[in-house]
């Protein structure tokens, strides 16, 4: 049995990091909202200043998706020690922010924490993605996974 917090999808980002999720077998944890540069072993100039990944998929961990204040931040460094881990960022459309902020996340998330295993960035975006932009993630290793809103979603 999976378990998801209530309320959750709440916005269209999180209709797609559910959709991501859904797609995946509901297989893993998917913690939302994971802060970076708080908390972690990495030595950051300044603990007061931090940056949101939408999205941190555990493949190996339990079925649930948890929301990053209901984690215990100060084990999660041993939780995602040698583990493949996927960074997810959701926007409505593919565009140079949403890729800038997957790069950013993958940097500040090594940094962080550093004996995480192998990171994988991905996209989720509402169809059509901009081939282009498309071809950018493919060649920096960016997944893209891009949906067809539903009639009553985004």
């Amino acid at each position: 049995m999976t378990s998801v917090p209530p309320g959750f999808p709440r916005t269209d980002e999180d209709e797609l990091l559910l959709r991501w999720w859904q797609s995946q077998g509901e297989r893993g944890c998917l913690v939302l909202e994971v802060k970076l540069g708080m908390w972690g072993p990495g030595d950051w100039p300044s603990k007061r200043h931090h940056k949101r990944l939408d999205g941190l998929h555990v493949p190996s961990g339990p079925s649930a998706i948890l929301r990053w204040e209901d984690t215990d931040r100060d084990d999660f460094a041993s939780w995602v020690a040698g583990e493949q881990v996927n960074l997810l960022e959701s926007k409505a459309s593919l565009n140079t922010d949403v890729i800038g902020q997957v790069v950013a996340g993958v940097d500040m998330f090594s940094r962080s924490y550093p004996s995480a295993g192998q990171i994988q960035p991905i996209v989720t975006v509402w169809a059509p993605a901009d081939p282009a932009l498309t071809w950018v993630c493919h060649k920096r290793g960016i997944e893209v996974f891009s949906q067809t809103p539903s009639a009553a979603g985004a």
